[in-house]
């Protein structure tokens, strides 16, 4: 299953604001034999199928089930670029 970082949890949260359906949604932009390209996106609501996870402070990781595959291992985190803008990244877990 997926981890979520205590750095993305906060990102998430400070994205969403007080929304009360709303969270990050990972999900499927293209797939190759090498693997995905996932997008990760703030959205107001899960998709019909998504899984639901949710990090200790309370904010939500909408999964797509066919992206949930790539994720089992990983950990979503957070960096900023020079200009502020937030970058989810996903690695693998410590």
């Amino acid at each position: 299953m997926l981890e979520i970082s205590s750095a993305a949890a906060s990102a998430i949260d400070e994205l969403t604001g007080s929304a009360e359906g709303a969270g990050l949604r990972i999900r499927i932009t293209a797939e190759t034999d090498a693997g995905a390209a996932l997008e990760a996106a703030v959205t107001e609501q899960s998709g019909p199928d998504d899984q639901l996870i949710r990090a200790s402070t309370g904010a939500k990781v909408f999964i797509e089930p066919a992206a949930a595959l790539y994720l089992t291992d990983k950990m979503l985190d957070v960096r900023k670029d020079v200009d502020g803008t937030v970058q989810f990244t996903f690695h693998g877990k410590v």
